[in-house]
């Protein structure tokens, strides 16, 4: 007896350590494996204090913390945070130029995470297209390889475990799913395709006659791009290859080039031969594009004093 009252009986002490709960506030926790799928949600989203929220990129989370892609001033920078704390624990630079990886619009750069055990992770930069993620030993991002896709609409991954495979061999591998954008001249550009690169270039310049001012399709060709932030210019200069490795003659058609310097600097002038200039109008029957071609040519001969302004080339 304490304080002149009876000692509980077991079956009180049992109904004072226990409580009444709504259903919905009971989870059922099974032993075993985790689960492919949450087995309950909170209901209130809990703060992370991230020093650098105004200036990240895209965000994405696994099971080792928070990753984020961070612009500081010029740079971009890989983060990972503690998912306790929310301070930065590791970062890596990125090789390529900002404004190159921002891209047409930054709303597009988005990382991807799986919540697997083996860790992957997709990136795309601000044109939507694929950003090879590689480290190297001082965990420093190296300079990505161009795969010569194009923009990705949508994206999915994850770990798939691969049937009829032995327990002592590797039996899971990562998959990735994506829906690419379809592009008028850039696909083919990257293919190689010259017949397909020729048929489109007719098709615009029949466009653009049959109905002057009508440029829609030329504005999509021209605002096309691919991996590494390349426009159709960058594509057509990155897959050119020399056909021979011997100097050219001018007696075979092949054009020639000179090179001389004065006081405003050095310029070179590039020379046809009229034998290539006839069989090219005798070939296709249209000297437009000659001419702009000799139109460029002597612009970039001129000096630069002689030049017009307001003229600039990719």
């Amino acid at each position: 007896m304490k304080d002149g009252k009876e000692p509980p009986t077991s079956e009180e002490a049992v109904l004072q350590e226990c409580r009444v709960l709504r259903l919905d506030d009971l989870q059922l926790v099974k032993n075993g494996s985790l689960p492919k799928s949450p087995d309950c949600i909170q209901k209130s989203p809990r703060r992370v204090p991230l020093t650098e929220i105004n200036n990240i990129l895209s965000l994405s989370v696994d099971g080792v913390g928070i990753h984020g892609i961070v612009k500081d001033g010029k740079k971009l920078i890989w983060k990972s945070y503690n998912l306790s704390t929310g301070k930065g624990e590791t970062e890596s630079g990125f090789p390529t130029d900002t404004s190159a990886f921002l891209g047409i619009d930054p709303n597009l750069i988005s990382l991807n995470c799986t919540c697997d055990n083996e860790f992957m992770s997709i990136l795309r930069d601000g044109n939507g297209t694929m950003y090879p993620l590689v480290k190297d030993y001082l965990e420093a991002i190296k300079d990505p390889v161009s795969l010569d896709l194009p923009p990705v609409r949508c994206i999915g991954l994850g770990i798939h475990a691969l049937p009829h495979v032995g327990t002592q061999q590797k039996n899971q591998v990562g998959v990735l799913v994506m829906a690419l954008e379809q592009q008028i001249l850039l696909s083919k550009i990257l293919k190689c395709d010259i017949e397909g690169v020729k048929q489109v270039l007719t098709n615009l310049d029949h466009e653009a006659q049959g109905k002057p001012g009508n440029v829609v399709n030329l504005n999509r060709v021209l605002s096309e791009r691919c991996d590494g932030n390349r426009n159709i210019f960058h594509a057509v200069v990155n897959m050119a290859m020399p056909t021979t490795n011997k100097e050219g003659d001018s007696s075979t058609g092949v054009s020639s080039g000179t090179t001389t310097s004065n006081n405003t600097g050095t310029t070179t002038v590039v020379t046809c031969s009229s034998g290539s200039s006839s069989a090219y109008h005798n070939s296709t029957g249209n000297a437009s594009l000659d001419a702009t071609i000799e139109n460029l040519a002597s612009f970039l001969g001129a000096p630069a004093s002689q030049q017009q302004p307001g003229l600039s080339f990719c």
